[in-house]
């Protein structure tokens, strides 16, 4: 009798745990979610999409799914799979078929009505705070508007750049798979070729 009055606290005190641990993984995720900006994340998105990404599809290499970059990681990927762009006046979420004037609105609808379905606590990356790292603030009118403002500006000032260029260094270790195939090789100097074109850039101005 003793022994299944103690086997059953053991499973008591298992499920305690197993729900409080549940509670401290929603908190965590939750507090990351409010503090990742989710327009930096667009905007780091678009330049990832632009310029990295393809260099990857160029040479045909698998980008390591340990890479904080890696798509399945991004905390915003399905919340933007959500959104259907009508025009810049027009937007429709595709969960429930309701139109928004703004991009903004459409956001807050999101995360007010669909929140369960557009987040996942499986996906945790904030692109927002590799901005620094993909020089968002330099880009953006790049992005927006295409404007040719990457040989007008420096992209880091020298005190930042060594602290920069490790974390490139981190990031190419991260994402490129190990190995000295070609394919490999030939990313990996890609990639470097855009980090010495930043401090090229960052020397001149």
């Amino acid at each position: 009798m003793d022994f299944f009055i103690g086997h059953s606290l053991s499973k008591t005190r298992i499920l305690s745990a197993c729900c409080l641990i549940l509670i401290s993984i929603s908190t965590i995720y939750t507090n990351i979610l409010d503090k990742c900006s989710i327009s930096q994340s667009r905007l780091a998105r678009s330049i990832l999409n632009e310029i990295v990404f393809p260099l990857f599809k160029y040479t045909g290499v698998a980008m390591n799914e340990l890479c904080p970059f890696h798509p399945k990681h991004d905390i915003y990927a399905i919340h933007e799979q959500m959104k259907n762009k009508i025009s810049d006046y027009d937007w429709e979420c595709q969960m429930c078929g309701k139109r928004f004037y703004t991009e903004n609105t459409f956001d807050l609808h999101i995360g007010n009505r669909h929140e369960t379905n557009a987040y996942s606590t499986s996906r945790t990356i904030c692109l927002s705070s590799y901005c620094s790292l993909l020089r968002c603030s330099v880009l953006k009118p790049d992005v927006d508007y295409g404007y040719q403002v990457f040989w007008d500006e420096a992209l880091c000032d020298p005190k930042s750049f060594e602290a920069i260029s490790r974390q490139c260094e981190d990031i190419l270790n991260k994402c490129i798979p190990s190995g000295n195939d070609s394919s490999s090789t030939q990313l990996r100097l890609a990639l470097r070729l855009l980090e010495e074109l930043n401090e090229l850039i960052q020397v001149f101005n």
